[in-house]
């Protein structure tokens, strides 16, 4: 009886561990992440881009790691080995060469999630 008793102790134990490693990795990680990481955006993606024209936001990030040009928008990505920063662009006619954004989002996922952990709208600081 008593090994039967040792085996139903370990097993409450090892739920129990389960458990909490669930918990960690579903709240503590992502607060973890965001925590840690939120500041760490590449320099480039900032207000600024507000004040240049599709060929010039191309000619400083370079080409866009998702063209969404038919829902006119275009995303590029830094990828790390928890998740993506994400920055995506939306114009109004999408990829003439003039056209100026209309909307700015940074957004931060983890691997594995479909919610970003951040999604931040960039404010139109417009310098004429």
């Amino acid at each position: 009886m008593k090994i039967k008793s040792i085996a139903q102790i370990g097993t409450c134990i090892l739920m129990g561990l389960i458990g909490i490693g669930i918990y960690a990795y579903r709240y503590v990680y992502p607060k973890h992440i965001l925590e840690t990481y939120s500041d760490a955006w590449p320099s480039a993606w900032n207000s600024d881009l507000y004040n240049l024209n599709h060929k010039q936001i191309i000619e400083k990030l370079g080409p866009p790691d998702g063209d969404f040009s038919a829902k006119d928008f275009q995303s590029w990505q830094k990828i790390e080995p928890w998740g993506t920063f994400q920055l995506d662009i939306t114009f109004a006619n999408c990829c003439n060469e003039n056209t100026i954004p209309e909307r700015i989002n940074k957004i931060m996922r983890l691997n594995n999630r479909y919610e970003p952990l951040e999604n931040k709208l960039l404010s139109k600081d417009i310098k004429k």
